[in-house]
């Protein structure tokens, strides 16, 4: 099946649509003299008694190559039984017409064999060119549209009444199925009388199915390929089911849902701009410029957009229970979810994005600034700006989806930073106290988050800017251990221990966490780790050495070691003998 892009959606539905209401309503925007329409043989014109056939492709409004071909027209059965043979019932403008069965075409690069139709059928087809008709009913046809890249829609089991009026305007409006789902579409063109022949035509379309509700006033160009050029709106429950229903294959996934765009609609070629434009997706509201480009194998959005506050809740299924920083790290570690639900999209990006307060959850953050850069399944997310507690943050997520395997990086800056937010995220508990800037750098492979947990390789540096605390009280856990060992933290999660320095660096090798240098001074200690922890299974295997400072000893002693192993919600500590 071919892949429809998703960006042709607002495009491609409004003028399938319109394209029976562009052919009829064409002529109103030239300056034509009722007086100076020609129609062959139209005053000796008798009702047919039955239907004329519609035998070769008919142009009803050349200048927009709209034709139509195959099926009947005919007038009401209704008006045609009461008419006499001889009645000119085309030439006073009364006649109700009925197109059964045919197949519009606009926009078309083929040529028509034909200028017009032959025969009867060509009396009524002139009438339609010239508007010269009360009403005309379309039944059981279908529209198809040519877009300017080569691509149409058709528009299937289209039922539609065309009432025209020359002092006043032409609607139509009907039902059609396009792509399985019923369209209902409303269309009014204004007459434009006097003046010279113009290039574009005043339109007014609103078109309704269960994935989508639009309404459009502006211009529709005629000239050449079709163009829009007006405002806007558009309203979707859900912007995946959306771009699904016109072939694009997008994957489930949290968020995507609620989706308004309101603004100033420019599309010409395959390129369509919205200006002046309010974007609302998800409860974020955002105001901007966006241009879709759909030339090459996927559709380019470029736009720089500017929101009040952006909240990314939506998006990450669990982020709404509970505290996030906590369960952060057990929901990185148990999440199975498709990466590609987090962060495919079939599109191609430039988009430029600053908010004034970003939150995740019960996170609540500063001032937000980023770019976002994808092309061809390669993802570039840069965020110069973030603030962080009384911090700020910055850094780099990059992703490259077009292999078999997702490859995933992380580089992240914070400066100023509570680390007692920062042991949360890591630990689920508050282990440290303090300002600090913490340095990451990460990498991984994965179809899953769980997966890149588990294959994470990198550094990780720490360093506590002034005094803070340990989330446990040392010299507790230490008399403790030395007094046969324990299970469990013990007492020393109730205490706490000030330090006047941290110093901590971690390479990280397929989830698991090994130091290399982990120093705290507190008072004339000096406390050094080393060993592995496990991000995946949350396992410590730990040797922690805790001695006196050089400037602190009366004498050289031999430092304690303290055994930290097992699960780190309650791991067996001991002192190494």
């Amino acid at each position: 099946m071919q892949n429809i892009r998703p960006g042709r959606l607002f495009l491609a539905v409004a003028l399938v649509v319109s394209c029976v209401a562009l052919g009829i309503s064409a002529p109103l925007v030239f300056n034509f003299d009722a007086r100076e329409i020609r129609l062959s043989n139209v005053a000796v014109f008798a009702a047919a008694r039955e239907a004329e056939q519609i035998l070769v492709p008919t142009e009803i409004t050349p200048a927009l190559r709209v034709s139509v071909e195959g099926g009947t027209i005919d007038l009401d059965p209704q008006q045609k039984a009461r008419v006499r043979p001889d009645a000119a019932i085309l030439q006073d403008g009364t006649a109700r017409l009925i197109i059964d069965g045919g197949n519009f075409r606009i926009g078309s690069k083929e040529k028509l064999q034909t200028a017009g139709a032959v025969g009867g059928a060509a009396l009524f087809t002139d009438a339609i060119r010239a508007l010269n008709f009360q009403s005309l009913a379309i039944r059981n046809s279908s529209v198809e549209i040519t877009l300017p890249d080569g691509h149409s829609q058709k528009l299937e089991n289209v039922t539609a009444e065309v009432l025209a009026s020359r002092r006043n305007n032409v609607t139509i409006r009907g039902t059609g199925n396009l792509r399985g789902q019923e369209v209902a579409f409303d269309i009014s063109a204004p007459s434009v009388l006097g003046g010279e022949a113009t290039a574009s035509l005043p339109m007014k379309l609103r078109l309704k199915s269960p994935l989508i509700d639009m309404f459009f006033e502006g211009q529709v160009a005629i000239a050449g390929t079709l163009g829009l050029q007006g405002r806007i709106e558009v309203l979707t429950s859900n912007l995946r089911d959306l771009a699904r229903w016109f072939g694009a294959e997008w994957a489930s996934g949290p968020g995507l849902k609620n989706a308004d765009i309101r603004g100033d609609l420019s599309w010409q070629g395959p390129s369509m701009a919205f200006d002046k434009a309010t974007f609302r997706m998800d409860g974020n509201d955002a105001t901007g410029t966006l241009t879709l480009n759909m030339t090459g194998d996927r559709p380019a959005v470029t736009g720089t957009l500017a929101m009040k506050s952006l909240d990314l809740t939506p998006y990450f299924a669990d982020a709404g229970q509970g505290d996030l920083l906590s369960n952060f790290l057990d929901w990185a570690r148990t999440d199975q979810t498709d990466i590609s639900n987090y962060l495919s999209a079939p599109i191609n990006a430039d988009l430029r994005l600053s908010a004034a307060q970003l939150s995740v959850g019960q996170w609540k953050l500063g001032r937000f600034a980023a770019s976002l850069s994808i092309k061809n399944g390669r993802i570039l997310a840069d965020v110069a700006e973030l603030g962080v507690d009384n911090g700020r943050a910055s850094g780099q997520l990059t992703a490259d989806l077009s292999g078999s395997l997702p490859h995933v990086g992380i580089r992240v800056k914070l400066e100023d930073f509570d680390a007692a937010n920062a042991s949360m995220v890591l630990l689920g508990r508050t282990a440290v106290h303090g300002l600090s800037n913490i340095a990451i750098d990460l990498t991984g492979d994965g179809q899953s988050v769980s997966e890149l947990v588990n294959g994470a390789r990198g550094k990780v540096t720490f360093h506590l800017n002034e005094g803070g605390r340990l989330g446990i009280d040392v010299k507790e856990l230490l008399a403790a251990a030395q007094e046969g060992g324990v299970e469990g933290w013990n007492n020393a999660l109730q205490g706490q221990t000030s330090v006047e320095g941290l110093e901590a660096k971690f390479r990280i090798d397929k989830g698991i966490m090994a130091s290399e240098q982990v120093e705290v001074r507190s008072g004339g200690n000096l406390l050094k780790a080393m060993g592995t922890i496990s991000l995946q299974s949350q396992q410590l295997d730990l040797r922690l050495l805790m001695d006196a400072l050089p400037e602190a000893a009366a004498k050289k002693t031999e430092p304690d070691v303290l055994v930290l192993r097992g699960p780190w919600t309650a791991p067996s500590i001991f002192v190494e003998r």
